[in-house]
């Protein structure tokens, strides 16, 4: 079985927690970068342009119009937290 390889922030107080991920944008920025490290890729068609919706919270690929969360895939999926 493969181990999960996770990075975990040493020395890190809540000051500086709440500094780096203090409000929704913040964590959102940060979510983007590590789901897509250097820009959106389309998971459907690998496409690297995309728009945000208005009325939710989705990226669309303007190649094939595939609807991606930003949390679709991670362990925030089906969190109800904002």
């Amino acid at each position: 079985m493969a181990k999960n390889k996770v990075k975990f922030q040493k020395n890190i107080t809540i000051h500086g927690f709440i500094e780096r991920f203090g409000n929704e944008r913040q964590c959102q920025e940060h979510l983007f970068k590590m789901r897509w490290r250097h820009s959106y890729q389309c998971p459907n068609c690998g496409h690297d342009k995309y728009c945000q919706l208005k009325s939710r919270p989705v990226y669309q690929c303007n190649n094939c119009r595939s609807q991606t969360s930003l949390t679709s895939g991670t362990l925030f999926a089906h969190t109800k937290l904002p």
